[in-house]
């Protein structure tokens, strides 16, 4: 006796029924229902990854910013606490090289408010030789800087600018930087105080990098850009404090010229 279904002509032949709808059009629409919820899928994990990536950014903002407003206030103080103007004057560039991570910073004083600026101090040099070429090239971008009354920086993406900032672009070749950053200083009522010049160079360090170390070019640029952003929000806080320096410094200077006048007469 054989075993049932050994022999294929003890089982029924099957035959093909019809299929109740058409496979060719069944097949597309499953086809395209599929790609729609892939692709629907994808968008939503694209949306929900730049989601994420905004809410980031916008704290790695907030934090920065609220970390510029305390070095803001920390600089507002420490230039009010200082012995007279000329030691104000030197905090301010100590100050903000080391907050900036700055190659170096140039500061300039417009005398009674005028818009003539002058050289008065600079983290790369301990005195100031008022004849040297260094010195005029410098007074150039700090006088640039007074006249176009904004927050500026070398080299620029705008190319109407750059006709704009020819001493900055001249200073940024004089000391070999990268980036230069020029700010005027007014206080609140718009009064000429002075400007500040911060220059970015890739082989330079600061007190917290080790001297063998170079930072990239990229990176100055990035800092730059920071700089700009921070004197920019700081000009009238920083103008205010100088300004309140220099006039206790001139009332001084008035007082002992009226006394020496009064001496002998």
């Amino acid at each position: 006796m054989k075993p049932i279904g050994n022999n294929p002509s003890d089982s029924p032949v099957p035959t093909l029924q019809p299929d109740s709808h058409d496979v060719s059009t069944s097949r597309p629409s499953l086809l395209k229902r599929t790609v729609k919820t892939v692709a629907s899928a994808r968008i939503e994990d694209i949306v929900a990854k730049i989601s994420l990536w905004l809410l980031a950014a916008e704290s790695r903002q907030v934090f920065q910013d609220s970390q510029h407003v305390a070095a803001l206030v920390d600089l507002t103080g420490r230039i009010l606490e200082c012995e007279g103007a000329d030691a104000a004057h030197r905090r301010v560039v100590d100050e903000l090289k080391t907050y900036l991570c700055a190659s170096s910073v140039t500061l300039g004083i417009c005398r009674d408010g005028t818009t003539v600026c002058r050289l008065v101090v600079s983290s790369d040099v301990a005195d100031v030789d008022r004849f040297s070429d260094a010195t005029r090239i410098a007074e150039a971008a700090l006088q640039e800087s007074v006249a176009r009354s904004d927050a500026s920086i070398w080299p620029t993406s705008d190319s109407s600018n750059r006709h704009a900032l020819l001493a900055h672009r001249q200073f940024a070749d004089d000391v070999g930087a990268d980036s230069v950053v020029g700010c005027p200083l007014r206080t609140a009522d718009g009064t000429n105080v002075g400007a500040l010049v911060v220059t970015f160079r890739a082989d330079s360090t600061t007190n917290d990098v080790v001297a063998s170390t170079a930072v990239p070019s990229e990176d100055r640029l990035a800092q730059a850009a920071t700089a700009l952003k921070f004197l920019r929000a700081g000009e009238q806080s920083i103008a205010n404090a100088l300004h309140l320096q220099n006039r206790s410094c001139n009332s001084l200077t008035d007082m002992i010229r009226n006394g020496v006048r009064r001496t002998f007469t």
